[in-house]
């Protein structure tokens, strides 16, 4: 994969503040820094299967729930095996009847659609619940709701208008009804909370009364609302054009949800202009690990596939990924989504056919840092390494006797890391297996107590 490089790696930006505590209204100069280069790659291609479609994965990276476009189908995937099966409920995408649209709780256990029934060729609405893992038909009646929320953990549903016991579909609480489309809601299970999204509010519900606890004034359009599960911030995703602030669009909003401070995302993108990105249309652009939350879209050419993520506790906003991918001889959008711990890749073309309707699970790998990619660097006259059969051994050479060996990182030519060595015994030189490595040219980058070495070496099987 041919890695493309910017010259703008980092910027700095210094934004107002405003937060509301006990004293009254504090105003503070906050600075964020944005790291414009990716700092993860595609590696290695972990399996493949014969579906593609819209991608959901669960909160804890282990699934993911596949809409198939091929089969109107739903399908539940292992990320770690790629593992598949297919669910009860259709996911219909025929024109006569329209799109089905449906939910899923943050576990992928339990799924809501909402669509078309074609039994015995009569067409009817219908809402269903299905239990992902045992295939049982939770509830299954006529009347629609629009989904906007789903939570397993608190048994809840939120449409735009309702909060509704799922199990049952018992009305728990009636809202003003909604006219903008796109609103969401976000239910926080850890904390038995539901985050609702209005024009120009966020609000913030007891999800077992459907009591309003509080609100927030926000960008007039949102469509998403995360919460890190370690983390005392909320993120607001804004999702079209304000009208408001210069025609400014897809701003990400941070609320401290215990000192009530708000901090804007604004230049994390690489255009640096107003009305970009966008963000992906598919369900779950937006995740989130422990501590800091995603969001998925594209930045204008040729940047369609990028990946940002968000720490407003250390006020920080940096590129994960920024892939290339070709159809039809140019650069085009992928579904994709990746795991919390950003081990994973897992991306699909938007097609019903053919050898495209693949879904695809890669390694993510860290990018190889510049210090490791000028091949006339002195440093490596001080390293020698020698390959014999499935063996490689590494030793310091004009060094002093106190420089010791850390660490060793092999890098294939397009910067992936295909082995790590610790080194814990402080004896030189380093051998190493590396039976695993196939035929090509390689990068050894050697750590020591004192600096960055590196050597190249070729394998010939």
């Amino acid at each position: 994969m041919t890695r493309r490089c910017y010259p703008v790696s980092l910027i700095w930006l210094t934004i107002l503040s405003t937060s509301l505590g006990t004293s009254g209204l504090r105003l503070g100069a906050q600075e964020i820094a944005y790291n414009l280069t990716p700092s993860h790659e595609l590696g290695q291609e972990l399996w493949k299967i014969p579906i593609s479609g819209k991608l959901t994965m669960s909160a804890d990276g282990k699934r993911v729930l596949v809409a198939c476009l091929a089969d109107s189908a739903f399908y539940m995937v292992d990320v770690e095996t790629g593992a598949y099966r297919k669910l009860h409920s259709q996911f219909f995408q025929d024109n006569t009847y329209g799109i089905t649209q449906y939910g899923i709780d943050q576990q992928c256990r339990w799924l809501v659609i909402q669509g078309t029934d074609l039994r015995n060729g009569v067409a009817r609405p219908v809402f269903r619940v299905e239990d992902t893992e045992t295939g049982e038909i939770v509830l299954e009646q006529e009347p629609g709701i629009t989904i906007r929320g789903v939570s397993q953990r608190q048994d809840r549903l939120m449409s735009n208008t309702q909060l509704i016991k799922l199990s049952t579909f018992e009305l728990i609480r009636e809202y003003p009804k909604e006219t903008p489309s796109g609103l969401g809601a976000w239910f926080d299970d850890d904390r038995g909370l539901v985050y609702r999204a209005r024009p120009r509010e966020a609000q913030e519900i007891d999800a077992e009364t459907g009591e309003i606890r509080r609100s927030w004034t926000v960008r007039p359009i949102t469509f998403h609302m995360l919460r890190p599960s370690n983390s005392d911030w909320l993120y607001v995703f804004s999702t079209e054009t304000d009208g408001l602030s210069g025609g400014s669009q897809n701003l990400v909003e941070a609320i401290n949800l215990v000192t009530s401070e708000k901090l804007t995302f604004t230049r994390y993108f690489w255009t640096l202009a107003d009305g970009f990105p966008w963000f992906s249309d598919q369900p779950q652009c937006f995740t989130s690990s422990s501590s800091s939350c995603f969001a998925i879209g594209d930045d204008n050419t040729p940047h369609y596939n990028a990946v940002w993520e968000f720490d407003a506790e250390s006020s920080k906003s940096a590129v994960v990924t920024d892939l290339r991918f070709f159809y039809h001889d140019r650069y085009q959008a992928k579904t994709l989504v990746i795991t919390p711990d950003k081990s994973r890749l897992l991306h699909c073309w938007a097609v019903r056919g053919g050898d495209s309707s693949i879904l695809r699970c890669n390694s993510l790998v860290p990018v190889a840092t510049s210090a490791h990619e000028n091949s006339s660097d002195d440093s490596s006259r001080d390293v020698s390494v020698v390959q014999r059969d499935n063996s490689l051994t590494i030793e310091l050479v004009h060094t002093n006797s106190e420089e010791l060996i850390t660490n060793v990182q092999i890098f294939t030519s397009d910067g992936i890391v295909v082995a790590r060595v610790p080194v814990s015994d402080a004896s030189i030189p380093v051998t190493f297996s590396i039976g695993h490595l196939s035929s090509g040219a390689y990068r050894c980058v050697v750590t020591t107590t004192g600096r960055e070495l590196f050597a190249s070496f070729t394998i010939v099987r």
